[in-house]
């Protein structure tokens, strides 16, 4: 496996979908993991790495200009990888590289197999092809590794379409949604019988803090619903480049003891939060399939989400949650007061949709793709 989504030692709730995934592919076969990471967050880190202890894992510094020669940065991370790692590869001897994340992961994976003379198969995610695939230089290469991808993994229809549209085969690409762990994720307060609306449990966000997911809509919204008279509290999971903007407008609408920023949390923690929330929002502007929707339905807790990407393929408008446009801050806070004030969104219904996301069937058909397109158990 190339990818850069892998929890890192400092950001352990990072991509821990593919992490599951990994995790289950190794019950069959043998999995390598090489996760590259941006020089800068290298080395700002590197003390973290005395900490690692997974052998089946190895991080690389990620080599790249700034700014500039985007469309080298696949060759820019197929050399970073050679440095450090090609002889740990040669040692593992793979009967297959995938590359999860269409560009620059899966334009180094496709180098490193090529070297091996071993097949390649790409996985994508969402914003590697919705954004990516925007800039003309690196939608070229995108396209190119898709094409000559023994297969291509698609996390949802949507995104499956997207490819369709670029010139990729229908034929040559499988949609196959991420599971869920049922250990971490599951109803927890079944004995409320579905009456949560009585209860002061919180509205919850979990993901990255960047402009694209939305959260300084959510901040608005919620400003609003508050002025409504409604005192629910707003928890956010995550970190990242909004953060600091966040705590600034929070502070400046006077939020500050009715928004709890919690920072990146352990895959463990935000599961116990999930559990214990009274419904879940989600305001990106992009996305593939995003896993902590399909989290929160075993959970038995409604969601408010945005209708892009795959979002509309696993929420249920109206039957497991309600969707919106990206953008509209009105809409939010509206759908936040209609679940407030007793949507009736029955618990059961939810569980018995998010159940349909498992491991089970995803690493089922991945694993056959695997062997169809090496040949070998």
């Amino acid at each position: 496996m190339i990818t850069n989504l892998y929890p890192l030692p400092w950001e352990p709730n990072r991509a821990t979908f593919n992490k599951q995934q990994f995790d289950k592919l190794s019950e069959l076969h043998q999995v390598n993991i090489i996760v590259p990471v941006a020089w800068p967050s290298y080395f700002q880190n590197r003390k973290c790495f005395k900490l690692h202890k997974n052998r089946n894992v190895k991080y690389v510094c990620q080599w790249y200009t700034p700014g500039f020669f985007h469309k080298y940065f696949g060759y820019f991370m197929y050399l970073s990888i050679l440095l450090v790692a090609w002889k740990w590869i040669r040692h593992v001897k793979p009967k297959c590289v995938i590359g999860s994340w269409a560009f620059p992961d899966g334009f180094a994976a496709k180098l490193i197999a090529n070297k091996l003379n071993v097949p390649y198969f790409i996985k994508v995610h969402g914003s590697d092809i919705n954004i990516l695939s925007t800039f003309e230089d690196r939608k070229n290469k995108i396209i190119d590794v898709c094409r000559s991808a023994n297969h291509v993994i698609s996390v949802s229809d949507a995104l499956k379409n997207k490819l369709v549209d670029l010139g990729i085969r229908q034929n040559k690409i499988t949609r196959i949604y991420n599971g869920v762990d049922p250990n971490l994720f599951f109803d927890e307060l079944s004995t409320l019988n579905n009456d949560i609306k009585k209860e002061n449990f919180p509205w919850i966000f979990v993901g990255n803090l960047k402009k694209d997911k939305g959260v300084i809509d959510l901040v608005k919204a919620y400003s609003t619903y508050k002025k409504s008279g409604c005192l629910r509290h707003l928890i956010i999971v995550g970190d990242g480049a909004m953060k600091e903007d966040l705590k600034e407008l929070i502070d400046e609408l006077g939020l500050v003891d009715r928004v709890i920023m919690l920072g990146a949390l352990e895959h463990s923690e935000t599961a116990e939060l999930v559990r214990k929330s009274f419904c879940l929002i989600l305001p990106s502007y992009h996305e593939g399939v995003p896993n902590v929707l399909l989290e929160a339905a075993n959970c038995g807790i409604p969601v408010i989400a945005t209708r892009v990407g795959g979002i509309p393929e696993v929420v249920i408008d109206n039957k497991t949650g309600l969707l919106i446009e990206p953008g509209d801050i009105s809409a939010m806070c509206k759908s936040m007061l209609r679940i407030e004030q007793g949507l009736n969104l029955n618990k059961q219904d939810i569980i018995s949709h998010g159940q349909q996301f498992t491991w089970h069937k995803n690493i089922q058909v991945f694993n056959d793709l695997l062997i169809q397109g090496t040949g070998k158990n």
